[in-house]
C-alpha cells in the first residue's frame, strides 16, 4: 500500500479504488503534505466507515471520489481540512443521514454527488457553506419533503437532480435562493400537489422535469417566475384536464411533454401564449375530441404527436395556424372518416403527404376491423 501511495503521489494523484478495502488506517496519508495531492479515489471498494482526521494531510485535495463503498456515517468534521476542494462524489453508498455541519468550509465545491444513497431528510443549513455549487446530485434517496430554504446560498447552483426520491409535495419557498438554477429534475416522485409560488425565484431555469409522478392538476399561478422556460417534462402523470389559459406564461417554452396521462379533450386556446413551441408530445393519452382552435397560437410549431389516443375523426380547422408543422404523428388511433380540409393551414407538401397517409389509414383502419 505505501509504495502505491508513493509512486501515485508523484503524479499528484491516488487512485486505490477498486481492490476490497474494507478500512483504512487513520494516518495512511500522513507523510504526502509535500505531495501536493489534488485527486484521491477511494471509490468501487467495501468501506463501512472512515476516520474523522483520514484527509487532514490532504489540504490540496481538489477531488475526492468515495463512491461505490457502504459508508452509513460520517464525522461532521471529516472534510474540514479541504478547503481547495472543487469535487466530491459519495454516490452509492448506504449514508442515512448527514449532519448539518458536515461540509462546512467547502466554500470552493463546485460538484456534489449525493445520489443513490438512503437520505430522508436534509438538515436545514446543511448546504449554507458551498458558495460556489454548480451541481448538485441528489438523485436516488428516500427524501419526502424539502424544508423552506434549503438551497438559500447555492447561488451559483446550475443543476439540481431530485430524480427518484420520495417527494409528495413541494412547498413555497424550497428553492429559494437559486436564482441562476439552469435544469431542475423531480422526475419518478410522488407528487400529488404543487403548492403555488414553489418554483418563486427560478428566474433562470430552463429544463424542468417532472414527469412519472401522480400530478393531476396544477395550482394557478404555478407558472409564477418559470418565464425563462424553455422544455416542461410532464409525461406520465394523472392529468385530466388542462385549463385554457395555463401555459400564458411560457413565451419561451420551445418542448412541452405532456404523453402518458390521461387527457381526454383539448379546449379551444388551450396552449394559448406559447407562441415559441416547436415540440409538443401528447401521445398515449385518451384524447378523444380535439376543439377546434386548440392549437391556437402555435405558429411556430414543428413536431406535434398526437398518436395513441382515442381519435375517431379530426374537427375541419383543427390544424389551422400551424404553418411551421413538418412533422405529424397520428398513428394507432381509432379513426373512422376523413374530411379534405382538415389538414388546411398546413404546409402544402406536409398536407398533401397527410391526406395520402390519412387515407392509408383509414383504409387500414376498415380492413381490421371487417377481419375482426
Amino acid at each position: 500500500m505505501c509504495e502505491l501511495l508513493s509512486n501515485n503521489g508523484e503524479k499528484h494523484e491516488i487512485n486505490i479504488s477498486r481492490r476490497a478495502l474494507t478500512i483504512l488506517p487513520r494516518d495512511l496519508f500522513h507523510g504526502l503534505e509535500n505531495l501536493q495531492l489534488q485527486e484521491l479515489d477511494i471509490g468501487d471498494n467495501n468501506l463501512t466507515t472512515l476516520p474523522k482526521d483520514i484527509f487532514d494531510p490532504l489540504d490540496d485535495l481538489r477531488t475526492l471520489r468515495i463512491n461505490y463503498n457502504e459508508l452509513q456515517y460520517l464525522e461532521s468534521s471529516i472534510f474540514y481540512e479541504l478547503l481547495q476542494l472543487k469535487e466530491l462524489n459519495l454516490r452509492n453508498n448506504k449514508l442515512i443521514i448527514l449532519s448539518k455541519d458536515i461540509f462546512n468550509g467547502l466554500q470552493d465545491l463546485c460538484v456534489l454527488n449525493l445520489s443513490c444513497n438512503q437520505l430522508s431528510y436534509l438538515e436545514p443549513g446543511i448546504f449554507d457553506d458551498l458558495l460556489s455549487l454548480n451541481d448538485l446530485d441528489i438523485m436516488g434517496n428516500s427524501l419526502t419533503t424539502l424544508p423552506k430554504d434549503i438551497f438559500r446560498n447555492l447561488k451559483e447552483l446550475r443543476y439540481l437532480n431530485l430524480r427518484r426520491n420520495e417527494l409528495n409535495n413541494l412547498e413555497s419557498g424550497c428553492f429559494n435562493g437559486l436564482e441562476n438554477l439552469s435544469s431542475l429534475n423531480l422526475d419518478s416522485n410522488k407528487l400529488q400537489n404543487l403548492e403555488s409560488g414553489c418554483f418563486n425565484g427560478l428566474s433562470k431555469l430552463r429544463k424542468l422535469h417532472i414527469s412519472r409522478n401522480s400530478l393531476a392538476t396544477f395550482p394557478e399561478g404555478l407558472s409564477n417566475g418559470l418565464e425563462s422556460l424553455q422544455r416542461l417534462y410532464l409525461c406520465s402523470n394523472k392529468l385530466q384536464h388542462l385549463e385554457s389559459g395555463y401555459f400564458n406564461s411560457f413565451s419561451r417554452l420551445e418542448k412541452l411533454e405532456l404523453g402518458c396521462n390521461s387527457l381526454t379533450t383539448l379546449s379551444k386556446d388551450v396552449f394559448k401564449g406559447l407562441e415559441s413551441l416547436k415540440i409538443l408530445d401528447l401521445y398515449t393519452n385518451k384524447l378523444q375530441h380535439l376543439e377546434p382552435g386548440c392549437f391556437n397560437g402555435l405558429s411556430r410549431l414543428e413536431v406535434l404527436d398526437i398518436g395513441c389516443n382515442n381519435l375517431t375523426i379530426l374537427s375541419k380547422g383543427v390544424f389551422n395556424d400551424l404553418e411551421s408543422l413538418r412533422t405529424l404523428f397520428l398513428f394507432s388511433n381509432e379513426f373512422t372518416s376523413f374530411s379534405e380540409d382538415i389538414f388546411n393551414g398546413l404546409s402544402k407538401s406536409l398536407s398533401s403527404l397527410l391526406r395520402s397517409a390519412f387515407y392509408q389509414i383509414l383504409r387500414d383502419s376498415m380492413s381490421a376491423k371487417k377481419k375482426s
